[in-house]
């Protein structure tokens, strides 16, 4: 009977390491930018670590690849100062099981892989605008009306 239950608490201490296996060496983020007043939508972001670079346009998903070091991100959008946050990655669960399982190998491959680490899975880009008008429509821009699920064109503004 306890050889039972060594060899059950063995197979699922197995199971739950190895994270290059479980989740892989890439990662998916939600990524937006944002201002006082809401998202900041069509901002240019390069998502940077030592594994790589990466461009997206917000709002968008993201695959990076996982990594020990910071992910840097760095969004532009005309009419705003440029956005950057660093984005701290930080040791999965899976990499402890790994360990006492699978020894210092299989530790040593979700280590040098970056599957042993995860981001934060939304990562949000504060942006601040050069000055009011950028935060206003400009003619042309699609404009949301409330209840009516429509969008008009705005017209009669400045250019």
């Amino acid at each position: 009977m306890k050889f039972t239950r060594a060899a059950g608490l063995a197979c699922a201490l197995a199971l739950a390491g190895c994270a290059s296996i479980t989740n892989g060496s890439r990662q998916m983020i939600s990524l937006q930018a944002v201002d006082a007043y809401g998202t900041v939508p069509g901002a240019n972001c390069m998502l940077t670590n030592s594994k790589g670079t990466w461009y997206a346009r917000t709002p968008a998903f993201v695959t990076v690849h996982r990594d020990y070091g910071r992910l840097i991100v760095r969004c532009e959008k005309a009419g705003y100062d440029s956005g950057l946050l660093t984005a701290k990655s930080y040791t999965k669960g899976t990499v402890f099981g790994n360990l006492f399982a699978g020894g210092v190998i299989g530790a040593g491959v979700d280590i040098g892989d970056g599957s042993a680490y995860n981001y934060p899975q939304f990562i949000t880009v504060p942006m601040t605008p050069k000055n009011v008008d950028a935060m206003l429509p400009q003619a042309g821009d699609p404009v949301s009306v409330p209840g009516d699920g429509g969008e008009i064109a705005v017209s009669g503004l400045r250019k």
